[in-house]
């Protein structure tokens, strides 16, 4: 889990300024915030969604979907193309039709499926496997 992300290269939709959701291209948003806001990058493909924020965001990029339910973090492993945050550093579930997947439910569990590196599944302290491609 964290050797993958750890070298994964990271993107932040808030300090890149050519991402959508910098400054740049025509928007169009929806505030009624912090019940819901809806904010679309019309000239990007990309959207951001809060819905009773924190409790729930959803961020639309070309290159990922990021569902966040009570969790803060800005960057993201570009490693995978789907992310879901719960209460994030505690929950995370990553995956990407090319590399697989990674998930974690800390510190019960831990699973991941590197395609063509490794596959690990641990149900702490009662089950661990590894096993190296």
């Amino acid at each position: 889990m964290a050797t993958l992300a750890s070298h994964a290269e990271q993107s932040s939709i808030f300090e890149d300024p050519a991402h959508p959701f910098g400054p740049h291209g025509p928007t169009k948003t929806v505030p009624l915030w912090p019940l819901y806001y809806y904010k679309i990058y019309t000239s990007k493909g990309a959207y951001r969604k809060h819905i009773l924020w924190p409790i729930y965001t959803r961020t639309v990029t070309p290159e990922q979907k990021v569902n966040q339910i009570l969790s803060f973090q800005n960057k993201y492993p570009r490693t995978f193309s789907n992310h879901t945050y719960v209460l994030w550093p505690i929950a995370g579930f990553q995956s990407s039709p090319k590399f697989g997947y990674n998930n974690w439910i800390f510190p019960i569990l831990w699973q991941s499926d590197v395609k063509g590196y490794s596959r690990q599944n641990v149900v702490f302290p009662l089950y661990w496997y590894y096993k190296r491609n």
